[in-house]
Parts: structure tokens; sequence; C-alpha cells
């Protein structure tokens, strides 16, 4: 899937390193069908790329992680516009 490529963040191992349990929580949404996860920005937010079919599931295994790490999350759900970039009025 190019998705997974695109995703790859060369600075992302060491920012990783700096965000306790991002590894487990990727792996756990990678594990539940979502085509790439990183860190969003400098972190800590995290993104997940999956279809509707697999949201929910990415989503609770992404909010099971960081619970297991002691961490408080949020997780909201978003969906792309499929008409992309265009001029607003």
């Amino acid at each position: 899937c190019l998705i997974k490529a695109g995703a790859f963040d060369s600075l992302e191992p060491h920012r990783a390193a700096l965000v306790p349990g991002f590894r487990a929580v990727q792996a756990a949404a990678l594990e539940a069908g979502a085509f790439g996860c990183s860190l969003s920005g400098a972190g800590p937010a995290c993104l997940a790329l999956t279809d509707r079919e697999r949201a929910g599931a990415v989503a609770e295994a992404m909010a099971r992680g960081w619970r297991a790490e002691g961490i408080a999350c949020v997780v909201r759900l978003c969906e792309l516009d499929p008409q992309g970039a265009r001029v607003a009025a």
C-alpha cells in the first residue's frame, strides 16, 4: 500500500523515542488494520489512516494502547475531503 510508504517520516525514529508508548500504539493501530500510523507534527498527537470499515477498530486499538501505557487520550475520527484542495471564497 502506497499510503504506508508515504506515511514514513525519517525523523520519526528520533521523535518516537520522546513519546512513551507510541511504538505500542502504532503497532496496535497497524494490527487493527491501519494502512499507516505516525506521529502528527511534532507529536504527541498521532495519526492513523484506514478505511471506514476499520476506522472504529483502529481508533479503539489506539485508545487501548495509550490506556495500557497509563496515558489519557482523546480519539477523533475524521474523514478525508473527497473534493480535495480548492480555492475558498
